[in-house]
């Protein structure tokens, strides 16, 4: 079911700070840049940095607007070929999302659980 791993997104408090690491230390490059993320060009999974602030967006909101520090450090993504059956088959086996599935403006059909 899980099994085609698609992302790891780290997340970070000041994406340009985080993204002087990976390219002028580590020598990575950007593949691509959209605001407050970043995606570097990896071989394999993809590997983004999204800012913490575009979070409530993307699993809905906390009290305070955004998730307490520690809460959220990172996403990893799995592609699989129907995500509402994966839902529902999730669901039914007691996984807890943080918010429902549903198609993002970006193209994809998401749902996120811890």
């Amino acid at each position: 079911m899980l099994r085609h791993l698609a992302y790891v997104i780290h997340f970070v408090e000041d994406l340009e700070r985080s993204l002087a690491f990976y390219k002028d230390i580590l020598g990575m490059t950007v593949r691509h840049r959209a605001e407050g993320y970043a995606e570097l060009a990896v071989e394999g999974p993809k590997f983004a940095l999204l800012e913490r602030w575009r979070l409530p967006a993307l699993v809905g909101e906390s009290e305070n607007g955004l998730p307490p520090p520690g809460t959220h450090e990172g996403e990893v993504a799995f592609l699989v070929k129907d995500v509402d059956e994966v839902y529902a088959r999730l669901c039914s086996r007691g996984v807890a999302f943080v918010c429902a599935h549903e198609d993002r403006h970006w193209g994809q059909r998401k749902a996120y659980f811890r």
